[in-house]
C-alpha cells in the first residue's frame, strides 16, 4: 500500500510539474529575434504608458548587433491583444496586429519607419516581391481574406 502511495503522490507531483513548465514561445512571437543577416536585433517589450484605453503597451525596439539601441516606436500596440513578429530575408521586421488584423512593416529607411502594409494587388508585377512572410501569420489568421489573397486558399 506504502508503494502505491508514494507511486500516485509521484504521477500527482509529475503532473503538477509539467503543468508548470513554461510554454516556448510561438516562431512569430518570440523576443530578441535577430534578424537574418544579423545585423539587427528586435525585443519586443510591454511598456506602460496611460493613454487611449490601455495602459500596457507593445514597444517595437530595434538595436544592432552590439546592443545600441536604433530604434523604439513611440506608437506601439495595445498590450491586451497578441501581436506576431518575423523577419524578412530583406532585414524588415513585420508585424501582425490581432486587434484589427492589420500588417505593419519597419524598414530602415531613413531610421525605422512604422508602416501599413496594405497590399499592391494581385495584378501588380510587386505583389509577391514585398509581401508579408507567411509565418508571420497565426493558424487563426490563415482562415482571413487577406490571407487567402496573399497566400492562396
Amino acid at each position: 500500500m506504502k508503494t502505491f502511495s508514494r507511486l500516485l503522490l509521484f504521477a500527482v507531483l509529475l503532473i503538477i510539474l509539467v503543468g508548470c513548465v513554461a510554454k516556448k514561445p510561438e516562431a512569430n512571437q518570440e523576443s530578441p529575434s535577430v534578424s537574418p543577416t544579423g545585423k539587427y536585433v528586435l525585443k519586443m517589450l510591454i511598456v506602460e504608458i496611460d493613454r487611449k484605453d490601455f495602459k500596457s503597451w507593445w514597444q517595437v525596439n530595434i538595436s544592432d548587433a552590439k546592443g545600441n539601441a536604433l530604434f523604439k516606436d513611440p506608437v506601439g500596440f495595445p498590450a491586451p491583444f497578441n501581436i506576431y513578429w518575423v523577419w524578412d530575408k530583406k532585414d524588415r521586421l513585420w508585424v501582425y496586429n490581432s486587434d484589427d488584423a492589420r500588417v505593419y512593416y519597419y524598414e530602415r529607411v531613413g531610421g525605422w519607419p512604422r508602416r501599413e502594409w496594405v497590399g499592391t494587388g494581385k495584378g501588380d508585377p510587386r505583389f509577391r516581391s514585398f509581401c508579408p512572410p507567411e509565418n508571420l501569420f497565426p493558424d487563426y489568421a490563415k482562415k482571413d481574406e487577406m490571407y487567402k489573397e496573399i497566400f492562396g486558399e
